[in-house]
């Protein structure tokens, strides 16, 4: 399955959306190096309000029976991981190199700030609708 993923070239700086398979990985166009995958906004952070508003449980960004085996697919691999996820948890797909990864877990009375900790923490700029560069 094709979805748009955020690249930037570790090179030249070049940076764009390209629509690919998540195990591929875009040659950069102006000096054919691998580009680096940034995390997508859309999956992580639209405005506040719209990120927690209806979603003040771990359970309810999972709605619908296919929604809750996605959730159960997540909890255990965190929990094999060895976190134990709380029901006020918001997980954020794009910080997640594997289902249920420990580090996509984060508070949903501060979105915006553990979003901001990650971006420092990966050492990656977050962009979209709200934007976050990496303190250096």
């Amino acid at each position: 399955m094709y979805k748009r993923y955020d690249y930037e070239c570790p090179k030249c700086g070049f940076r764009d959306e390209f629509f690919c398979r998540e195990d591929e990985t875009p040659e950069c166009p102006e000096c054919h190096t691998s580009l680096r995958r940034l995390p997508s906004v859309p999956a992580v952070i639209g405005v506040t309000e719209s990120l927690t508003h209806g979603r003040h449980t771990l359970e309810s960004q999972f709605p619908g029976k296919d929604g809750q085996n996605q959730l159960q697919i997540v909890v255990e691999g965190a929990r094999r991981h060895g976190y134990e996820p709380k029901a006020t948890d918001n997980y954020y797909s794009s910080f997640a190199r594997f289902p249920g990864d420990p580090r996509a877990f984060g508070p949903s009375s501060d979105p915006d700030g553990y979003i901001q900790h990650m971006s420092n923490k990966l050492n990656v700029p977050v962009y979209g609708i709200k934007s976050y560069k990496p303190k250096r």
